[in-house]
């Protein structure tokens, strides 16, 4: 993988923390990004091949479907 040409050069620390760290990063990305990084372990492993090529070609649903699966899920 190649450096960018931006970080070929030395770079302060400074400027490190104000454009490429973010600091605002709530607790609830940081979850979701550990279940995100298992799910594509488990989908990237021989046992998860089946559920990877589920979840590739499941049907399309509609806008109207995912409205009430959220209201029967959150609401009633």
């Amino acid at each position: 993988m190649r450096v960018p040409f931006v970080l070929q050069k030395p770079v302060k620390l400074r400027t490190i923390v104000e454009q490429y760290w973010d600091l605002n990063v709530s607790k609830i990305r940081l979850y979701r990004l550990e279940l995100e990084r298992k799910k594509l372990i488990k989908f990237t492993s021989g046992a998860g091949q089946e559920e990877l090529y589920n979840y590739c070609n499941r049907p399309e649903r509609t806008i109207l479907e995912h409205v009430k699966s959220v209201l029967a899920k959150y609401i009633f």
